[in-house]
């Protein structure tokens, strides 16, 4: 019998300790972050920024919703080089 009322008690203890974890993380919010966790946030905020920065070329993606709008035939087939050379056509015909 005590060897069971040991298995109960470190399973209480397992679930209440997560359970006690999450409510004081919730109670604290923000305040409760570690230097660690607040410093890793601004440097993926920073990865964002400099990407979008880095990249001055259009993707093919945002190249496809381009010709998707322009209604370009043959559009899913393109290569990104291809999808270029067609928005710019489609946009020079346009204006």
């Amino acid at each position: 019998m005590p060897d069971t009322k040991k298995v109960m008690a470190g399973a209480a203890i397992g679930v209440a300790i997560p359970a006690a974890v999450g409510a004081t993380k919730k109670l604290l919010g923000d305040a409760g972050k570690t230097a660690s966790s607040a410093k890793r946030t601004t440097t993926r905020a920073a990865k964002r920024t400099t990407t979008s920065r880095r990249s001055s070329t259009p993707t093919r993606e945002q190249l496809y919703r381009q010709a998707t709008r322009l209604k370009i035939d043959g559009r899913s087939q393109m290569t990104k080089a291809q999808l270029e050379r067609a928005v710019k056509r489609a946009k020079s015909k346009a204006a």
